[in-house]
């Protein structure tokens, strides 16, 4: 329960709604590259 509790107040913290904004924001830049990749392997 503890546990949950800092999980909670870590996503309230604005550095990791900062980084989570970051981390979105790259992983659409790294996304569709990787998923061509994906298409031409699988093909």
């Amino acid at each position: 329960l503890r546990s949950l509790v800092q999980y909670f107040l870590v996503l309230d913290n604005p550095i990791f709604l900062h980084f989570r904004s970051i981390l979105i924001s790259l992983m659409k830049i790294v996304s569709p590259p990787l998923e061509m990749g994906i298409k031409c392997c699988s093909c």
